[in-house]
């Protein structure tokens, strides 16, 4: 969630324009994460939280070094002032841009958004008006392009038992369909999810409430890469499970409004995140 920061504004001319991204970016930056992604860099799992913002930052190639200084400058300036909230980074480390983050905040209910301290908030509680300024004048500099979406567990689709063990890597499956072929899709994903309990596959499916419509994710977690070397063939698992007749009629339907797929594996950077 994000899996978090930054606003990109490149002139101080426009205020009103800076302030209001930025307390945008701020929520997403500020908060307490659980990601579902659901941190798997926690201690141990815990239930996914309701909802979850995720702010995908990329950097201009040029200047990783320059964006990870700012994380790390907000990093430091939240423990400055004692700021307790949490957020977690990630890096995509396949299937994207290298010079991709993600920030990912969790949340149960949305006034729990309300408390939360925004970017510059922090940075001029920690260094004054002025200093705060140059701060985020020059660090969003190394900006790119962000989006940030807000999505929803859909419990009946998730499997990550409470006290699961926290991961290093998350396998993000972002699927964009038809909205008007959203009930065929939910059968696609019943069965799929039925097939991953059976083989004991920790996986967190959401939907997107704010952002494109009719876009779902599904996250699975690994300690490291070579577990997906043991990940059994889930088709295969399918058709045991519902009849290979059955499941050639489910997956032509569930399929046939599916606009858009995408596989990326994310690395958590602890040393960005707080």
């Amino acid at each position: 969630m994000l899996s978090i920061v930054f606003v990109l504004f490149t002139s101080v001319r426009s205020q009103w324009d800076r302030g209001h991204v930025m307390k945008c970016m701020g929520i997403v930056l500020a908060s307490v994460v659980s990601l579902s992604l659901v941190s798997p860099f926690a201690a141990a799992q815990t239930a996914p939280t309701e909802f979850l913002s995720v702010l995908t930052v990329t950097a201009k190639p040029s200047m990783i070094a320059e964006y990870e200084a700012f994380v790390r400058q907000i990093k430091e300036a939240a423990r400055q002032i004692g700021d307790a909230q949490s957020v977690q980074a990630y890096q995509v480390k396949f299937g994207g841009p290298i010079n991709q983050f993600q920030f990912v905040t969790g949340f149960n209910e949305w006034q729990q958004v309300d408390g939360w301290l925004s970017v510059p908030e922090i940075l001029i509680k920690a260094h004054g008006q002025e200093e705060a300024a140059s701060i985020l004048q020059s660090g969003t500099a190394s900006i790119e392009s962000f989006e940030s979406t807000v999505s929803r567990t859909q419990h009946d689709l998730t499997n990550i038992p409470s006290g699961t063990p926290s991961r290093r890597f998350a396998r993000v499956t972002r699927t964009e369909i038809d909205p008007s072929t959203a009930a065929d899709y939910q059968v696609l994903l019943s069965k799929r999810v039925a097939a991953q309990k059976h083989l004991g596959l920790r996986i967190v499916r959401r939907a997107v409430v704010d952002g494109a419509a009719g876009l779902y994710t599904a996250v699975e977690f690994y300690d490291t890469l070579a577990e997906r070397d043991q990940v059994p063939n889930l088709f295969e698992t399918l058709t045991e499970l519902f009849g290979e007749a059955e499941m050639a009629q489910i997956v032509r339907a569930g399929s046939r409004g599916i606009r858009h797929r995408q596989f990326s594996l994310i690395e958590h950077r602890p040393d960005l995140s707080r």
